[in-house]
């Protein structure tokens, strides 16, 4: 352990310029961000200069660990520290407690910094906190710390980085066209957080323990080739029936619940609920489910598909679709569209979806400053509410208003914050009329009430007579 401490103090005397340069850009940061948000008026240079930022501070982590790394090098025989009593765990461990203290900690700090600053509590949303540093260190550092472990020098590691990125974007968009709409089967993350977390942690442990940097960099192809495999296979559903099957084992038969064919769409939930591309057509099949409570809502809302015309069968893998009261949406290729439309087909749908119920009521007063749903905190500003909340996720939120005397409601979606350097998530609360200082506001949160799914079969459909207008 002393020989851990003595590397570590060493680089960080080494990189005390880049240091204090990452430090300057972090403290930027969180000054400039918090003045282009939404509701702010910025000027046009300041949304550069943070825009700006957010290029630099990733740039900074590539220089720190390159440097970090490469100034006790693997490649080669001739290096200094090989003829001192090193232990390659010792060196390996100096490289990483440097990443997690000079790179990760003064980020969470910055992030935290800003939180404070917003009104909000840093760690109100654990999990959300611990998912966003845990992206930064899948997404960016570790990979980082590989490939610097690979490479020679800051040159070299920047050439092999931006070689191994256009390669991997351009595969991912020919792999991944057209698959944007499927399901991503249960605990998907945590899948792909251990495997290729624990790959690429064991190819860095090799390289130090073995320094065979030839077979660590084919290692590295190798490890891109899995992911993309990965995404299309089991995250996008190409392995077809193995995650169909999985996906279904997650959703429960729902006993209280059944889905009911409509026979026709009424004509005011025949508009397109969906961003359609070109190539393909949205279908509205007219259902309605039975036993659903006035108070619940629907989130996730995902279908499995079978048509089958005698001359044409079509098996839809599970994908995204909009739940209205009488209608279920879901899209589907045009051409087969084209050769099911005149036909009368079977058709066997499954519905997956989460079900919500309000779990908390807050009621508030409009002012300049407020408390928010969900730990969050709310500004009136000229007549509109814009709402922060830290590392949000995906919950909704019903907020009801006077509205200057009026009526108002709405339905908030709150955006992830993913992995950017800014953790604070805002969102204006789109109201058609101005709210007054004083006036009387309701949220209702909703937490998860469970999951099911629904299965119906129905003969006799002409699709051609459900197509989204």
């Amino acid at each position: 352990m002393k020989q851990v401490w003595l590397v570590f103090w060493k680089d960080a005397r080494n990189l005390r310029t880049e240091l204090c340069v990452y430090a300057l850009l972090l403290v930027a940061f969180a000054v400039a961000a918090p003045q282009v948000r939404l509701g702010q008026a910025p000027s046009q240079m300041l949304a550069l200069f943070v825009t700006l930022l957010k290029v630099l501070i990733p740039a900074c982590w590539l220089v720190m660990i390159a440097r970090a790394v490469h100034g006790d090098n693997l490649l080669g025989q001739e290096q200094f520290w090989i003829t001192r009593p090193y232990r390659w765990q010792s060196l390996l461990g100096a490289k990483a407690l440097f990443v997690v203290m000079f790179v990760g900690l003064p980020l969470a700090l910055m992030q935290w910094a800003m939180l404070l600053v917003a009104g909000l509590n840093p760690f109100a949303d654990k999990d959300g906190m611990a998912l966003t540093l845990m992206r930064f260190a899948l997404h960016a550092w570790l990979p980082l710390l590989l490939v610097a472990s690979v490479t020679e020098n800051l040159a070299m590691m920047f050439t092999f980085v931006a070689g191994l990125m256009v390669a991997w974007a351009g595969l991912l968009t020919f792999v991944m066209s057209g698959t944007d709409m499927r399901m991503s089967p249960p605990y998907s993350l945590a899948v792909f957080c251990v495997v290729m977390g624990g790959l690429m942690v064991t190819i860095l442990i090799y390289q130090y323990a073995r320094r065979r940097t030839l077979r660590s960099r084919w290692a590295i192809v190798g490890l891109l080739m899995l992911f993309l495999l990965m995404m299309f296979g089991y995250d996008r559903g190409g392995f077809g029936t193995p995650v169909k099957v999985l996906i279904r084992s997650h959703y429960p038969k729902a006993s209280s619940l059944r889905l009911v064919f409509l026979g026709s769409t009424p004509y005011d939930e025949r508009g397109e609920d969906m961003d359609v591309p070109k190539d393909m057509m949205e279908v509205k099949l007219p259902m309605h489910i039975d036993g659903f409570t006035a108070d619940a809502k629907l989130r996730e809302t995902h279908v499995a598909v079978e048509i089958d015309s005698g001359e044409v069968h079509y098996a839809l893998p599970w994908e995204s679709a909009v739940v209205g009261e009488h209608t279920i949406g879901f899209l589907m290729p045009k051409r087969v569209f084209n050769n099911l439309a005149a036909a009368d087909a079977k058709v066997h749908l499954e519905l997956v979806a989460e079900e919500w119920r309000p779990v908390h009521l807050r009621e508030v007063r409009a002012a300049a400053k407020f408390d928010g749903p969900m730990d969050g905190a709310c500004s009136l500003i000229a007549g509109k509410v814009y709402c922060r909340y830290p590392y949000r996720e995906w919950v909704p939120t019903r907020v009801e208003a006077a509205a200057c005397g009026g009526g108002a409601s709405t339905v908030l979606r709150h955006v992830p914050a993913g992995t950017v350097p800014d953790p604070v998530v805002i969102e204006g609360l789109p109201f058609k009329e101005k709210v007054c200082a004083g006036d009387a506001m309701r949220f209702t949160e909703y937490g998860e009430a469970g999951r099911f799914r629904l299965v119906m079969d129905v003969d006799g459909v002409r699709i051609g007579s459900y197509r989204g207008r």
